[in-house]
């Protein structure tokens, strides 16, 4: 009798292919990063005096109010080495101190910009809608978190 030998897929095989397959595909799950929690600032720098765009090296310090003149600010920083080329800089603000995570959460924003030991320039900046979305970061994931609500309702009753 002759020995009849069949070849049948291997399943260790096929299994090595499927978990690689199924891990790339689930990284996206698993590798959201965190929102970016810095805003851009871009601005163009000229001397007072004569309107002249500013070249070099300069001390940038940026604060956050609630209003637009006057008023206690509630965040600042100062960025030191900022390059200014042809009057035009940029910086991302919130890289060095990071913003309270309530700041942006109750009316409007004001953004101040004081260059070396000059004032601060008024009048002061509204900030708008980009860095107020950093009050959704905490919103992005609260998974293993308390969550703090005022209240909840479900259908329609308070609960």
């Amino acid at each position: 009798m002759k020995d009849h030998v069949t070849n049948l897929p291997n399943p260790m095989k096929n299994f090595s292919l499927l978990v690689p397959t199924l891990l790339l595909l689930g990284m996206p799950l698993f590798a959201q990063s965190a929102p970016p929690v810095s805003v851009p600032f871009q601005a163009r720098l000229a001397t007072q005096a004569t309107g002249a765009d500013v070249n070099g090296t300069v001390s940038v310090t940026f604060r956050v109010y609630s209003s637009m003149s006057g008023g206690i600010a509630l965040w600042s920083e100062t960025h030191s080495g900022v390059s200014v080329r042809n009057g035009l800089f940029k910086t991302e603000i919130g890289s060095i101190a990071a913003f309270p995570l309530d700041m942006f959460d109750g009316g409007d924003r004001y953004l101040s910009v004081q260059v070396g030991s000059d004032a601060e320039m008024s009048p002061r900046t509204r900030m708008t809608s980009q860095a107020f979305a950093h009050l959704a970061r905490n919103a992005v994931d609260v998974r293993d978190r308390d969550i703090n609500p005022r209240s909840v309702t479900v259908n329609g009753r308070p609960i």
